[in-house]
């Protein structure tokens, strides 16, 4: 029995079935790059990016995000945006397009920021090396601190009103505990947030005052402030409290979650010219689904 491709040129030639199909195709490596034919993921693409050299980590070498930077964003979120773009295309030309994705361009695409930071050095937002830079772990007031029971807090106060507002609480919370040594106590903590000299200093104090302290109590001294400064929640703690994986799922999908299957006999059938006989080999020969 002749069997159809799938291919664009099967949709969206001169004589397509359907040339008002958007058409994604999503490959690791760039389509015109040498190595196009290899096999790879999220941290092979992410590595060729040039944004996990930018990653913070050890001095060695950096760290990486699960595979979320160059699979999801990078590949799934950046063909979305292209469907979407290309679905309201569709709606003043009548025509479909193929849609292309490599995980690669699209992790670029999506850290197009720090990449031109990084470029343009006088922008000293990616200016010196990995960890020592405002966003990567250098800088003290966009950081990750460890509490005395273990848990974590998370700091990014960049703006300098916010930075005032989480100094005057912090150094309250200290007030009487012996964390404020004759060292530290006449310490311009405030001042030191736009003095990049002081930032060794400044982080070394902000480690030893967390660490006074479990991250519950941290947690109620910034709750309900402008301080930018609230805990490290686990996934069972997060969810706990915005709702559940499956949650998610319901979320994002809504009304538009179709069953597998619900309109695959539809489609061959009507739209394919899939007659009963082929359409009940390929159930038997569970090359498809129906619900």
């Amino acid at each position: 029995m002749e069997r159809l491709g799938l291919g664009p040129d099967v949709f969206l030639g001169k004589s397509g079935l359907n040339q008002r199909l958007v058409y994604a195709r999503i490959v690791g490596f760039p389509r015109t790059s040498s190595y196009k034919d290899m096999a790879g993921h999220d941290l092979n693409y992410l590595a060729m990016s040039g944004v996990l050299s930018m990653l913070p980590g050890s001095a060695d070498k950096p760290n990486f995000p699960l595979n979320l930077l160059a699979d999801f964003a990078g590949g799934g979120m950046h063909c979305v945006t292209k469907v979407l773009l290309a679905l309201l295309e569709r709606n003043e030309s009548n025509r479909g397009q193929i849609v292309d994705v490599d995980m690669v361009s699209g992790t670029r695409y999506v850290s197009a920021s720090p990449l031109i930071h990084r470029s343009n050095p006088a922008t000293g937002r990616f200016a010196f090396k990995r960890g020592t830079n405002l966003l990567d772990g250098g800088a003290p007031f966009y950081h990750i601190y460890l509490c005395r029971d273990g848990g974590l807090m998370t700091l990014a106060c960049i703006e300098p009103p916010f930075f005032e507002v989480f100094i005057e609480k912090f150094i309250q919370a200290l007030s009487g505990h012996s964390v404020l040594s004759d060292e530290w106590r006449d310490f311009p903590a405030l001042a030191a947030q736009a003095d990049r000299k002081l930032w060794p200093r400044l982080k070394q104090f902000l480690t030893i005052g967390f660490a006074s302290r479990a991250r519950h109590e941290w947690t109620d001294i910034f709750f309900e402030t402008d301080a930018c400064c609230v805990p490290v929640l686990t996934p069972e703690e997060a969810a706990q409290r915005f709702g559940s994986s499956d949650d998610l799922v319901k979320d994002i999908s809504g009304p538009c979650l179709l069953n597998p299957g619900q309109h695959t006999k539809e489609v061959l059938t009507a739209e394919l010219s899939v007659t009963e006989d082929e359409y009940e080999s390929l159930l038997n020969d569970s090359a498809i689904g129906q619900c």
